[in-house]
């Protein structure tokens, strides 16, 4: 029948289309739960404060790959007396903030709770 190879192909459109939206779903990065990255840092200095520090290695590369894998909202550049670096706010309310350098010099990711202002810095070792 003449009409059957039009079908097959207008049905093999639809179906590439299909796999092609599936597959760039599964190729897109899932964002990272921020208690996960923690998990995978050791522990840092002791603060007397209402932050607590965790340290990594990977430098200011590996902080700017950790903020992106979080699925950070509303992202903006700053410009800090520590240099430039980027906040947002994590899909729980939490802000986060990366920046290049902290005062003891490493690159720091810090995530801080608005409500009660008690944090966790990440300070990333070159």
């Amino acid at each position: 029948e003449a009409g059957a190879p039009a079908i097959i192909a207008a049905a093999a459109v639809v179906v590439g289309r299909a796999i092609i939206r599936l597959g760039s779903r599964l190729l897109k990065p899932k964002p990272q739960n921020i208690d996960d990255l923690i998990a995978g840092t050791k522990p840092g200095r002791v603060t007397k404060g209402r932050t607590t520090q965790r340290e990594k290695d990977g430098g200011w590369s590996q902080a700017n790959k950790d903020f992106d894998s979080l699925g950070v909202q509303n992202v903006r550049p700053i410009t800090t007396s520590k240099g430039p670096g980027r906040t947002g706010t994590l899909p729980d309310g939490r802000s986060i903030t990366v920046r290049p350098t902290s005062t003891d010099k490493r690159p720091t990711l810090e995530i801080r709770n608005p409500a009660n202002n008690r944090g966790t810095e990440i300070r990333y070792n070159n």
